[in-house]
């Protein structure tokens, strides 16, 4: 099982709907394809690891 990381910019994703839907579609079959489109596009970054650990202060 992998972790992701997320940051989104829910403003600058709304402005790419039609490639949202896209890769949505996409996602039904090819779950990497998905997660190749959505790290491509702005206001999405995503980190992909099977172990992560957070430190907070």
């Amino acid at each position: 099982m992998q972790n992701a990381l997320m940051d989104l910019q829910v403003g600058k994703m709304l402005g790419h709907k039609e490639a949202l839907k896209k890769i949505s579609e996409t996602a039904k079959t090819d779950e990497a394809a998905a997660k190749d489109a959505f790290s491509k596009l702005d206001g999405i970054k995503m980190e992909m690891k099977p172990d992560v650990s957070i430190s907070l202060k």
